[in-house]
């Protein structure tokens, strides 16, 4: 009696070679599409976090000058966002103390201010 065996040309397994070659990549290319999905949601996350964390330190910095001059007008919602350039004086007063302060505040983006809750 003849031994059964089964044997594939080398056609038929050529063209299994390159199936699973094919099932690979298309694998490959779906983990790494979803991995790139999940960092940029993550670098979303962590520049939302920032610019609130920013956000809450220029509110502070306002809180602490209307406290020190007694004037509520450094809560205005200018100064949230905007930032500029230092004066350059020995003793800030006025115009200077309104630019030094405005410089003091972190750049935040417009679309930030509305993150924010109403009780901060």
């Amino acid at each position: 009696m003849k031994p059964i065996s089964f044997s594939l040309n080398c056609a038929t397994q050529r063209g299994w070679v390159t199936l699973e070659v094919a099932l690979s990549l298309a694998l490959l290319s779906t983990v790494l599409y979803l991995v790139e999905r999940q960092s940029e949601s993550q670098w979303q996350v962590i520049t939302h976090r920032e610019e609130l964390a920013t956000l809450r330190e220029n509110l502070a910095r306002q809180e602490v000058m209307t406290l020190l001059t007694g004037s509520s007008s450094w809560r205005e919602a200018e100064y949230n966002h905007q930032q500029g350039s230092y004066p350059s004086c020995a003793l800030c007063t006025s115009g200077d103390l309104t630019q030094w302060f405005q410089a003091s505040q972190g750049k935040v983006a417009s679309s930030t201010l509305e993150w924010v809750p109403e009780d901060d």
